[in-house]
């Protein structure tokens, strides 16, 4: 949150979505007393990843044209 200045909510949806599509595996837990979440690509998402910057690489490339 602190990264991107969305809110816990915006965070929550867009996380969501990511684990409905499989990019993402979300782990609830708790360390002592205290709520602990762990968030990590699939392999799916890591897939999907290197597209998404093969993608982005090839637009800016394109606009040095």
């Amino acid at each position: 949150m602190r990264q991107t200045g969305l809110s816990q909510g915006n965070v929550s949806g867009h996380l969501s979505k990511l684990e409905d599509a499989a990019y993402v595996e979300i782990v609830k837990g708790y360390i002592g007393k205290r709520p602990q979440t762990i968030i990590s690509l699939t392999k799916k998402g890591r897939e999907m990843f290197k597209i998404y910057i093969k993608n982005m690489r090839e637009l800016f490339d394109d606009l040095d044209e």
